[in-house]
């Protein structure tokens, strides 16, 4: 209950309600008690301007996004869970309730989290949740990962993919690039294809080429590029394919096309016919027709 006193404290800085006037506009709710760490987190900082004598100050980027915002005619301060407020708006207070709906899930995320996750940090985990997902992937993360790459690592996932990736990476990767890889993971994929990656590209290139991966097809359209065309050029070729189709369309582009236009236009294509253009291909010619060892 506390929390929801908090966030509407954030809505009086819009309102003109002072604090002691919100404490007592929800007359059918349990009686609620913010800390002063919690009123001084949220209320405007000393020296702000206020829009009106008699009014709280409001800090210049929230203003004029909040202004207009007034009670209804019972005195109860407008539901606003879920607006889209600007990102400036977002940073005039250290704790961020925007776009946390309690309608879509997040709240109900917020929840399960772990007792010993702060507030900010569940409130991050959970924002934006369609269910506790974020949470339980939080729960299911290795013991040796830090609270922030943890919540970095399940922020907006919708299963446990995210912390079962990153249990499956080899052990010399590094936390950061495992959490870059594995974030926001539907399957098994990232993990599969950094996994099947060959030995000669670097660490920070596998995990380009493999974060959103849905399966290992980055993995097997880059081993089925032509040694000719660069690591980087290959790499951007072959990102979230789901089979070599890249890499048969890039053989199939035509002579007078560069590497770079050839890659452009084969990424995420595949390999169906109609993508390619009629006339003379180059059919390796130019490109280079051996796939990589």
């Amino acid at each position: 209950m506390k929390k929801f006193a908090v966030f509407a404290l954030v809505l009086s800085v819009g309102s003109g309600l002072s604090a002691a006037d919100l404490k007592n506009a929800q007359p059918d709710l349990p009686a609620m008690r913010l800390t002063d760490m919690e009123i001084a987190a949220v209320l405007p900082p000393s020296g702000a301007v206020a829009a009106e004598p008699d009014k709280p100050a409001v800090p210049g980027p929230a203003k004029n996004a909040l202004e207009g915002f007034s009670t209804k005619e019972s005195g109860q301060p407008k539901q606003c869970l879920g607006l889209k407020l600007s990102e400036e708006t977002k940073s005039a207070f250290p704790i961020n309730f925007f776009g946390f709906d309690k309608d879509n899930g997040s709240m109900a995320c917020y929840k399960a989290t772990p007792s010993d996750l702060s507030k900010e940090l569940s409130l991050k985990l959970c924002e934006g949740a369609r269910d506790t997902s974020p949470a339980e992937c939080y729960k299911n993360t290795p013991q040796d990962l830090d609270r922030e790459r943890s919540v970095e690592l399940c922020a907006g996932a919708r299963n446990l993919a995210p912390a079962n990736c990153y249990k499956a990476t080899p052990a010399d990767l590094s936390k950061d690039l495992t959490v870059k890889l594995c974030r926001k993971a539907r399957t098994m994929g990232p993990a599969d294809c950094y996994n099947k990656t060959p030995a000669d590209l670097d660490r920070e290139r596998s995990v380009e080429l493999c974060a959103g991966a849905k399966n290992a097809g980055p993995a097997d359209c880059y081993a089925a590029t032509p040694g000719t065309l660069s690591k980087e050029l290959s790499v951007k070729l072959c990102a979230r394919a789901e089979d070599t189709g890249p890499a048969k369309c890039y053989l199939d582009t035509p002579n007078d096309w560069t590497m770079e236009e050839s890659v452009r236009y084969c990424a995420e294509r595949g390999d169906d016919d109609h993508y390619c253009a009629d006339g003379d291909h180059g059919h390796g010619e130019h490109h280079g027709h051996d796939p990589r060892p």
